[in-house]
């Protein structure tokens, strides 16, 4: 298992929250995607993230996979896990950075000039 950030634009935060609540079912992947980001620290939010521990293979999937073999993967998978199909993957891969270099989430913030949003 490594883990790994994700940054998502807010536009495809909830697509991307669909697909974590198929990737990962039994810890709350629905409610992935829980730290609100802007450039300046202020509402509104432009992005959010997320630290996960994943497998290499499902590493490997996310950083080569086409979008259209992506959802032939999510689609077999949430057959076998009894999981509603998405309906569309418009996240991955073109709106979400993911790194997996063994940086701390402030680091990520920082190369992505990014501050955590404190909402209300």
């Amino acid at each position: 298992m490594q883990k790994v950030i994700f940054i998502v634009e807010d536009a495809f935060v909830a697509n991307a929250r669909d697909i974590t609540r198929v990737l990962d079912p039994d810890s709350g992947g629905a409610e992935t995607f829980q730290v609100p980001l802007s450039s300046d620290g202020q509402p509104p939010v432009t992005h959010w993230a997320a630290g996960l521990e994943l497998s290499e293979g499902l590493l490997t999937i996310l950083k080569t996979y086409t979008a259209s073999e992506f959802k032939v993967y999510l689609d077999n998978l949430a057959a076998e896990r009894g999981r509603e199909p998405i309906a569309e993957v418009t996240a991955f891969p073109d709106h979400i950075r993911i790194y997996d270099d063994g940086r701390s989430h402030w680091e990520v913030f920082a190369v992505e000039s990014l501050q955590r949003v404190i909402l209300d």
